[in-house]
């Protein structure tokens, strides 16, 4: 089951073409990556998913609706289905890690402070945080806490697919590693579908089913690592090390 279908996307800003007329889908319950080198418009078409961008042709279709034919109320409904990580986290600072967390629940539901206080502890357990950080501010926080409190936030509505935007980016290879470890187990914990933006080729090997390569608007390559390995056309353009730049010319 396809829970995201791209057809024929283009994306265009002020005249040049992002992505020319590129095809792909997202299969419920995996970990799918979007890869490619600097200015590929990985993260052009991470928002354009999230429907921040303009479609200036083709059609994308998620939880099978049609996004170009959407009022405004159907697509706030759709994207409350959807989890987002933020590259940076995007943490309020006035606010503690338990207030950042429940802030969606606090936002659109009507569940007493008790309740959105105690929903909250649980996504930090599950994202591997104790209980002390929760009056902690963002500022008290580290890289990899960061990161963690702005996936509990994420999490915190139930979505069904968790948008990623370089979630390793910042971090030592121990924290990557561990992130990456983090992502395997909620896949399997919660069964959700897991699209992330990356540069780390080690996250490629560590949890993603399958992935697309994006270069010069196009879509250069659509698989799994073992596929493109044996690929002449794209095999070369990658490094092996966490933390070494993987695209050439990076």
């Amino acid at each position: 089951m396809n829970l995201i279908k791209v057809q024929d996307l283009t994306t265009k800003y002020s005249g040049v073409t992002i992505h020319d007329k590129i095809s792909f889908c997202v299969k419920k319950s995996e970990i799918f990556g979007i890869l490619g080198g600097s200015g590929s418009g990985k993260s052009t078409l991470l928002r354009t998913l999230l429907m921040l961008n303009p479609i200036s042709g083709g059609e994308v279709r998620l939880f099978d609706e049609n996004l170009s034919k959407l009022s405004l109320r159907k697509k706030e409904l759709l994207l409350r289905r959807c989890g987002v990580l933020f590259q940076f986290g995007a943490l309020f600072s006035s606010m503690n890690v338990l207030e950042n967390v429940g802030i969606l629940l606090s936002e659109y539901s009507n569940y007493p402070k008790r309740i959105i206080d105690e929903n909250s502890k649980m996504w930090l357990s599950l994202v591997g945080l104790p209980q002390k950080v929760c009056t902690l501010y963002p500022y008290e926080l580290s890289g990899g806490m960061k990161k963690r409190v702005a996936l509990a936030r994420a999490l915190s509505l139930s979505p069904e697919i968790l948008f990623l935007d370089e979630p390793t980016s910042g971090l030592d290879p121990a924290s990557s590693e561990k992130f990456d470890e983090l992502i395997l187990k909620l896949r399997e914990v919660l069964g959700i579908t897991i699209v992330m933006v990356t540069h780390d080729l080690d996250s490629v090997k560590d949890c993603m089913d399958r992935f697309i390569v994006l270069e010069k608007t196009k879509i250069v390559f659509d698989g799994n690592l073992e596929q493109m390995v044996h690929s002449d056309q794209i095999g070369e353009l990658f490094l092996s090390k966490r933390g070494e730049r993987i695209w050439k010319g990076m």
